[in-house]
């Protein structure tokens, strides 16, 4: 005897579960008005029953569903079923779903749990992808709240989707903390800052949940890992976390800058936009330089850019491998945090040291021949005999009128000089 397929809505058949969440069954689904495959997400009986939950469920569900953009999984259709569950006591409870685009690929969870992690530029290939996306619904005055690799989804042919975006500002708006719900101990790994001390949630905060997810698919871990979910929050709270190189030596320093920037604690300090990620992501890729923000917050942390390829290696439209700094050692730097400060090249600094060198050879060099010129100069005078003085003897010229006087010394060579003065043996 066969039974009869689910129909949701008097339109949606329900088929087989295809996956399950800590919130949400879902299913492959068929659209009989349209005759198109779609899949079907119910939410578990036991959420089904908050009224306050199903209040903002609706809210949320209608306006992820205006989010039209190639980089989401689309929301065709959302409503509630009757008699689907059983409420307490036997009572029929109305259970809300949601009706979206089939995907035919794998998440992003599934991709890391096969490969641990992403080649380095595959990894921003992804994460620009999941930034266009976000960039549109922020746009849209919609925050995800729960980016993370099971939300995003990989096409089977290399395509990028985000979903979940209603779902997750639902559990958040009804300020769930992490003890009450597993969806959000599932997501401790992602939380912003923000998101751990309850404060309000904005963009950045799905920056920052971003930038722990790019920090995962370069490493094949999260920024940060703990025993507990609590655990994880503090450490999102107070602790920096190391550059992605540390546990990925592919990784070059210029992409450890951004996913740092992005990794900021106080959402002022982080990327303000995700077309500004998505621009110094692109910037790595195509071997530009990246922003100054970024570039300031790895020399916080003592992190360095370093040299990707430049854009005439890169064929058009395919991203550019991520490479270390041309004359780099490896065997000194086994991380970025190890590099010198962000400014400080080695090899200039080398050419310095050239330079310095070169000054103080030729000062010592002047100095030599200074003294060796003088030893010279004193030696030579010294050596030299005095000039031979011819003597001549003076006529006596006592008594001798002037022009006589005059006369007996121009016959030897000799010229006097008349002067007057007073004579003691001479009477006037």
């Amino acid at each position: 005897m066969t039974t009869a397929a689910r129909v949701l809505g008097g339109r949606y058949e329900v088929g087989e579960l295809i996956g399950r969440g800590g919130m949400a069954d879902v299913h492959l689904g068929h659209d009989t008005r349209l005759g198109r495959q779609v899949a079907i997400k119910m939410l578990r009986s036991d959420l089904a029953r908050d009224a306050n939950f199903l209040m903002r469920f609706r809210r949320e569900a209608q306006s992820a569903a205006g989010l039209n953009h190639p980089a989401i999984v689309a929301i065709f259709d959302s409503g509630e079923d009757e008699g689907l569950a059983d409420g307490p006591h036997g009572a029929r409870t109305t259970l809300p779903y949601i009706v979206m685009e089939y995907v035919d690929g794998q998440t992003l969870r599934q991709r890391l749990t096969d490969h641990q992690k992403l080649d380095p530029a595959e990894a921003i290939r992804v994460t620009e992808g999941i930034l266009d996306a976000l960039a549109y619904s922020h746009r849209m005055g919609i925050v995800h709240r729960d980016i993370k690799p099971a939300n995003v989804m990989i096409t089977s042919n290399g395509h990028v989707k985000v979903m979940d975006f209603g779902i997750a500002r639902a559990i958040a708006d009804t300020a769930a903390t992490m003890t009450q719900t597993q969806s959000v101990v599932g997501t401790a790994q992602y939380l912003s800052p923000e998101q751990a001390q309850g404060h309000t949630v904005d963009e950045r905060s799905d920056l920052y949940s971003t930038g722990c997810l790019l920090f995962e698919l370069l490493t094949g871990r999260p920024p940060f890992v703990g025993d507990s979910p609590v655990a994880i929050a503090y450490q999102h709270v107070g602790e920096l976390p190391q550059p992605p190189s540390v546990w990925n030596d592919a990784v070059g320093g210029d992409l450890d800058a951004v996913t740092l920037h992005a990794l900021a604690k106080d959402r002022e300090a982080r990327y303000q936009d995700a077309t500004a990620f998505r621009d110094d992501l692109e910037n790595v890729r195509l071997g530009r330089r990246i922003s100054a923000a970024a570039l300031g917050t790895a020399a916080a942390v003592g992190a360095a850019a370093t040299q990707t390829l430049p854009p005439a290696y890169a064929a058009p439209g395919a991203p550019t491998a991520v490479q270390p700094m041309v004359g780099a050692h490896p065997d000194r730097y086994q991380n970025t945090a190890g590099l010198p400060a962000v400014g400080y090249v080695e090899g200039d600094e080398a050419e310095r040291r050239n330079g310095r060198g070169k000054a103080a050879f030729i000062t010592l060099l002047v100095i030599a021949l200074l003294a060796l010129v003088g030893w010279g100069a004193v030696t030579w005078f010294g050596n030299q005999a005095p000039p031979t003085v011819p003597t001549v003897a003076v006529p006596a010229l006592e008594g001798m009128k002037e022009d006589a006087a005059a006369r007996a010394l121009a016959t030897i060579n000799l010229r006097g000089q008349n002067t007057t003065a007073a004579s003691t043996t001479v009477p006037e």
